[in-house]
């Protein structure tokens, strides 16, 4: 490596912000705002289980199964790697019942 590149990769320095979380208020609000069922789903879903977006827009009812009695989704995460995500009942119940109305086949994402 040459001189300058190794010079200004030590330039850049790293600078940490404080991190800023939305208030339980603020998420209710964001919900409320969405117009179509499925938007508000999908941001509940993300608050309440803290999957990625990409995750979460992959997401299809045959993901979402019992594991040790208790709902969970099925995710397929960074580097393909597959993990158990727990799901709250309430939101369960709504992401089944919206499958069901949507006619959301199983393969199909949400």
């Amino acid at each position: 490596m040459s001189n300058a590149l190794v010079q200004r990769k030590m330039a850049l320095s790293r600078v940490n912000l404080p991190v800023s979380y939305l208030t339980e208020e603020e998420i209710r609000q964001l919900v409320e705002a969405c117009k179509k069922e499925r938007d508000k789903l999908l941001i509940t879903l993300l608050f309440q289980t803290g999957v990625r977006i990409s995750e979460a827009l992959a997401l299809t009812p045959a993901a979402i199964r019992n594991f040790e009695g208790k709902p969970a989704m099925e995710i397929v995460g960074k580097g393909r790697k597959l993990r158990m995500v727990a799901l709250p009942v309430n939101l369960n119940e709504k992401l089944e019942s919206y499958a069901y109305r949507a006619k959301i086949e199983p393969r199909m994402r949400l």
